[in-house]
């Protein structure tokens, strides 16, 4: 049986993590500011790399109590995580999304508003090789069925544009898919 990382490999991974999605966030932003498409992948992947700096901030926390601030603050990340990565996907795929995201947006912002209370996250305690762990609440539940019913969803908005499509567009609906499909159940992970 194989045992868990070190620490350490979760502080160098999550640091490499924002270096590349900010840096990633703020070249395609720049690339064309006027690109909606590049506009709401940008808002993706700044999501992704305020997750993973609050999750560096986390490792790096000394007491419970500075450590619990970073994992909520880190969760308001995740809570937002698969909605701009829905709103990224029908905007790419030019899918008329305008009540899903609208409706994600405030799905996502109703959790995010319970990040910081015992409903979201009851206690926090040791876990694995992490000293500092947050107990799920209440409402935890839903935001993963949130986040999950999210990905499914992308996930198949993709498939179904790689069945009708060819040429240059289905292959970069082919790389955000395969880019994409192993990230999103790490971050839920955290």
């Amino acid at each position: 049986m194989s045992e868990n990382p070190p620490l350490s490999y979760y502080i160098l991974a999550s640091g490499l993590n924002f270096i590349t999605s900010a840096a990633l966030a703020i070249f395609v932003f720049c690339r064309n500011p006027t690109s909606r498409t590049n506009q709401t992948f940008s808002v993706f992947a700044f999501t992704v790399a305020g997750w993973s700096l609050c999750y560096l901030l986390w490792l790096l926390a000394e007491t419970s109590q500075v450590a619990e601030v970073y994992l909520r603050t880190l969760m308001v990340f995740v809570i937002f995580i698969p909605t701009t990565f829905t709103h990224f996907i029908l905007t790419f795929l030019k899918v008329d999304g305008k009540r899903i995201n609208v409706t994600n947006y405030l799905v996502s912002s109703f959790f995010a508003l319970t990040a910081y209370t015992r409903l979201f996250a009851s206690d926090i305690g040791p876990f694995l090789v992490f000293p500092y762990w947050l107990k799920p609440g209440v409402l935890f539940s839903f935001h993963t069925i949130h986040f999950f019913g999210n990905i499914i969803y992308a996930h198949f908005l993709m498939l179904r544009a790689l069945r009708r499509n060819t040429g240059i567009f289905r292959t970069q609906v082919l790389y955000i898919f395969m880019s994409i499909t192993s990230d999103m159940t790490v971050v839920h992970s955290t």
